[in-house]
């Protein structure tokens, strides 16, 4: 069975789209497919080859709105080239450069939560005949509340063509780190050895709800010298930014910016810290569709701390592998970060819990289900 992925966005490019198409490539392989990727928009980024698929590259190479047409040109000329199996638009920018085109084999579109509520699909669906989401054989969530968000936007779709196929975990999360890795992480990082650490990764946006957690430290009473939080992730935002690091300073605790690391060294850091802090915020524009690293943190035996936020519910489950506050509610949110602070052992014995949780979250499982093996 061949397998096309189009998609937007691929490795280096960081974030959620390049990860889930290079594991759906991955596990696709594992499982007997023959898969291809095709990634637009790379502008100059290296497009790196596996050993055990392809990546090929295609025009455009910086995406655009304006290029909708040109991409869905570039893919009904491989299309026609290339005889798939199945046709995956892995992303909503090629969702609706691929809906216009037709295929000789199966058409699927996985969407990720923010893509479903998008500008771009909402302005076609509610102003023009085009709806692209019609266009394919079945529509796969990330998790069931995106699958509710698509249902709810997206009424005219009829619910069994609309699935659910959680993410999963990279066994590079799964494996052991050895002591001395961890602290040499830490002292390069120059991390106190007896602090206790909370990190926060991902993009540093007013999505993700960092400026809230820090606000929230700062309300603590008390010692915070002996704790150290580290914010990790590349700055989509730099007013929003600027504004997390003026509150850090107002924070008895080390409150650092780290901008982007290597995986190595967030692993490491798992294995380190005392808990995640993944506090985002409800936004109309924007969802979190799922929450990956929290499963990739729990993998290595690391609880979060969520906000009752979209899917955030859904990869934490409450009192065993984390705990769940209540979206934008300093007060609350303090409160569990004094926990933290003062029995640092009460989330010590979650880690073995979380491991077994994040067991539930597998590439192949949510590859079966994408393309349809199941």
């Amino acid at each position: 069975m061949k397998v096309g992925i189009f998609t937007s966005e691929y490795l280096p490019f960081p974030g959620g789209i390049a990860t889930y198409c290079h594991e759906l490539g991955r596990a696709a392989v594992r499982l007997g497919f023959e898969p291809t990727i095709y990634t637009f928009g790379q502008g100059r980024l290296p497009v790196p080859q596996s050993s055990n698929f392809r990546v090929e590259r295609l025009k455009p190479d910086l995406y655009s709105h304006r290029k909708l047409p040109e991409m869905a040109y570039r893919i009904a000329s491989l299309t026609r080239r290339e005889k798939m199996d199945l046709c995956y638009a892995a992303d909503m920018q090629t969702i609706i450069a691929f809906g216009a085109v037709s295929v000789r084999g199966a058409k699927r579109a996985g969407v990720h939560g923010t893509d479903v509520k998008s500008r771009p699909i909402r302005w076609l669906t509610n102003y023009t005949p085009y709806k692209p989401l019609t266009h394919y054989d079945q529509v796969v969530a990330n998790s069931f509340f995106t699958r509710d968000l698509t249902l709810r936007i997206h009424p005219y779709l009829q619910p069994d063509r609309v699935i659910c196929a959680p993410l999963g975990v990279d066994n590079f999360w799964r494996e052991p780190v050895a002591a001395a890795d961890v602290e040499s992480v830490s002292e390069r990082l120059k991390i106190p050895p007896g602090n206790t650490l909370l990190v926060s990764v991902g993009r540093l946006e007013e999505r993700k709800g960092v400026l809230n957690a820090v606000s929230s430290l700062a309300r603590l009473k008390g010692d915070l010298s002996k704790l150290t939080y580290l914010i990790i992730g590349r700055r989509d935002d730099e007013a929003y930014a600027q504004r997390v690091a003026e509150v850090a300073g107002q924070c008895r605790a080390d409150v650092r910016l780290m901008g982007v690391l290597p995986r190595d060294d967030i692993r490491a850091l798992f294995h380190r810290a005392t808990c995640l802090v993944h506090t985002a915020t409800s936004r109309k524009d924007k969802a979190e569709g799922f929450g990956l690293v929290i499963i990739e943190a729990a993998a290595t035996g690391l609880p979060s701390i969520v906000t009752d936020v979209d899917a955030l519910p859904e990869v934490v489950r409450n009192g065993i592998s984390g705990y769940v506050v209540a979206d934008r509610n300093e007060g609350e949110l303090s409160r569990m970060l004094e926990r933290v602070v003062t029995d640092p052992q009460q989330f010590a014995s979650m880690r073995q819990r979380c491991v077994l949780w994040s067991q539930d979250f597998n590439w192949d499982a949510c590859a079966k289900k994408a393309f349809g093996a199941v």
